[in-house]
Order: structure tokens, then C-alpha cells, then sequence
């Protein structure tokens, strides 16, 4: 198991766009697809909008498993960075660190934080004054 650093998002360039979706499994595609929207109207390639659906269902799938927000809220933010990066954040109940399970993609489950890791320029977390934490990567991913 790796841990992921503890760090603050970077600075917002922008106002951050927030989605709270119900914490259950039939809203973690709502989460997904708002999040490959905002990337791609926020002039980035169709195929960046991919990745950033793939690392939102996997961020957001984490916060309903392991998040404590069963029957909760799930809240998804999403902002460009000073140097204009999209950053995807996703805040859950939990005060857990999370961690990277390993590299051996033919395993079943556990493999979430590592794939986002690899689509990713940063991953990190942070806790949250009251509780919670938040995870968020800043995309690997190229404007058109």
C-alpha cells in the first residue's frame, strides 16, 4: 500500500464549479459525465474529457465506498488552476487517508487511486475543517 501525500488543492485561476450528487451507486455516472462536460467546455481535447470521466468515477465510486457518506452527499468540484490545468476534487465524510492499494492491474478491486494516479500530473488529499477529507488530482490532459 502507498500512501498519497497530504497537500491543499492548487490555487483556483477561476470560480470553482460544484456538483453534490446523493451518495449512492446510480449517481456516480451524473458525477462522471458533469465532469467530462466541464473539461471539455473548458477547451480541452475530447479525449482529455475521457480521462477526466475515468478519474471522476473513480474518485467518486472511492467517496461512496470508503468515504462514510452512505445516504450522504457526494460533492464534486472542478476548477483551472493558475497555469490553467483542470483539477478535479472530490470531498467525502470519511477522515481516512486514502491509499493506493498496488500496481498489479489484474487483481480484482482496489486499483482506483492507482489508475488515477497514472492519469494524472498530481493526486493528493487533504482533511477538511469539521471532518472529511478531500482527494484531488490536477488532469494530465491537453486543450484543444
Amino acid at each position: 500500500m502507498k500512501r498519497i501525500r497530504i497537500a491543499p488543492p492548487p490555487p483556483s485561476a477561476n470560480g470553482r464549479a460544484i456538483l453534490k450528487i446523493d451518495a449512492a451507486p446510480d449517481q456516480v455516472r451524473t458525477g462522471r459525465v458533469w465532469v467530462g462536460d466541464w473539461v471539455y467546455d473548458h477547451g480541452f481535447t475530447a479525449d482529455a474529457g475521457a480521462v477526466a470521466e475515468m478519474v471522476a468515477s473513480e474518485l467518486i465510486t472511492n467517496a461512496l465506498r470508503h468515504g462514510g457518506t452512505a445516504g450522504g452527499v457526494i460533492e464534486i468540484r472542478a476548477f483551472l488552476d493558475l497555469g490553467r490545468r483542470a483539477v478535479v476534487e472530490v470531498l467525502d465524510a470519511s477522515d481516512r487517508p486514502p491509499r493506493v492499494l498496488g500496481d498489479d492491474l489484474s487483481g480484482e478491486g482496489g486499483r482506483g487511486l492507482f489508475l488515477v494516479r497514472l492519469a494524472a500530473r498530481e493526486l493528493a488529499w487533504h482533511p477538511l475543517k469539521g471532518g472529511g477529507k478531500a482527494v484531488w488530482c490536477v488532469l494530465d490532459a491537453e486543450r484543444e
